[in-house]
């Protein structure tokens, strides 16, 4: 239970000291105007006359990136037979094929549009918009797990915490804090919004968790200031971009809710009339949904 949240720490904070030292780098090879952004550490390399360096950087950066492609088509199947299984998308995604062990819809319908978004919309932006989904996707998911720790155990899948209101606060102005400050809003409104940020987040570390994860698994430590304030510098990137990248992502938001309310949430494993039937059952033990098929 402990050695992926570790190895996932450890190699973020060693891919990050070395985006630091190949940065310091690059700054003593040349003018950092020099580089064109997209290929800087070619450029770099070009201008001190090692050629065959710069082709190198090229022919590992085009495999980097078609491996990082594939990872993501190929778990793209996987992730929609989950949603399936939990009720939230069609069962025809829970149809795995006996030879490979996904589900074949899955990835054509995956392949499908992935082959359509990237013909119609320019790279650039396509990557924008994906920047944009991950931060906040990783800022929702970080607020979840905050809200998790202040249920009771027994309980958590079912009923609410009233400390919960809290988070969802601090997420909701933590966004309005980083859109004052990224699009110039008048100051008194930015220094408001910090202060209610700031007060928000002292009540979140005073309240009690009486969920936090049990000896022997991992700990995230300083929950929820961490947390707290890896929201707020998500929120800041992304309230960063353009406008017509919060349109592209704000489309494709409005057609994963018309999905979720017009299917998922009727058929989901955790709909309370679903939970009443016997659709799945909690095991306080070992911390994992056994759901009925």
């Amino acid at each position: 239970m402990q050695d992926v949240p570790k190895s996932v720490r450890d190699s973020t904070v060693l891919c990050m000291v070395i985006y630091i030292f190949t940065a310091i780098s690059l700054c003593g090879m040349a003018r950092l105007e020099q580089f064109n952004p997209e290929t800087a550490m070619a450029d770099a390399f070009s201008s001190v006359g090692n050629e065959w360096m710069s082709m190198v950087i090229y022919f590992c950066a085009f495999f980097g990136i078609t491996a990082a492609m594939f990872t993501n088509l190929m778990s793209q199947p996987r992730n929609l037979t989950s949603q399936a299984r939990d009720g939230l998308l069609p069962k025809i995604f829970c149809e795995l094929n006996p030879k490979t062990g996904i589900s074949d819809k899955a990835a054509w319908i995956t392949c499908f549009w992935v082959c359509i978004i990237a013909f119609f919309l320019d790279l650039e932006q396509i990557t924008r918009v994906i920047s944009c989904g991950n931060l906040l996707t990783y800022s929702f998911v970080t607020a979840c797990g905050v809200a998790l720790r202040f249920r009771n155990r027994e309980t958590q899948t079912i009923s609410r915490s009233d400390n919960e209101k809290y988070v969802w606060l601090f997420l909701i102005f933590s966004f309005l804090n980083a859109m004052s400050i990224m699009k110039g809003w008048p100051t008194s409104i930015s220094y408001s919004f910090v202060g209610i940020v700031v007060l928000l987040l002292i009540k979140l570390m005073t309240i009690d968790q009486p969920n936090k994860p049990r000896r022997g698994h991992y700990n995230a430590p300083l929950v929820p200031f961490l947390p707290a304030i890896g929201i707020q510098f998500n929120f800041l990137l992304a309230c960063g971009l353009d406008g017509v990248t919060w349109a592209y992502f704000g489309a494709w938001t409005l057609i994963g809710l018309c999905i979720y309310f017009l299917y998922g949430i009727s058929y989901s494993k955790l709909e309370p009339k679903n939970v009443t039937r016997g659709n799945f059952e909690y095991s306080i033990v070992t911390d994992d949904f056994n759901l009925s098929r």
